[in-house]
């Protein structure tokens, strides 16, 4: 596996998204749509306790219609991950966990 699934809340808190995105900075999880789409590809590789978190890629954002901030992330729901995006200004929990590493030098 080549990310490792990092906690960025204490458990019990939220943080706001300006924060999760310091946090992923100074950790260097710098993660994005490539790394998104290779999750995606290989779900079997996403260790079984991950299930119960939801994986933040930092990098790979976009605009909502109303112009608002998103951050993509995946999500366990029924029998496989899902890619969704979030508003950046929604408070992030002890659920979420960054996926770090990098796979740029991998043929995906």
């Amino acid at each position: 596996m080549p990310y490792k699934f990092l906690p960025f809340v204490e458990s019990g808190k939220i943080i706001s998204g300006e924060k999760m995105l310091e946090k992923a900075e100074e950790v260097g999880c710098n993660t994005g749509k490539k790394d998104a789409d290779y999750l995606l590809a290989h779900q079997d590789e996403i260790p079984e306790e991950e299930k119960e978190h939801y994986i933040i890629f930092p990098k790979y954002t976009k605009r909502g219609s109303a112009g608002d901030l998103r951050v993509a992330y995946l999500r366990w729901c029924g029998d496989r991950w899902y890619l969704d995006f979030c508003w950046l200004d929604c408070g992030w929990s002890d659920s979420g966990r960054f996926a770090c590493g990098d796979i740029q030098n991998k043929n995906i």
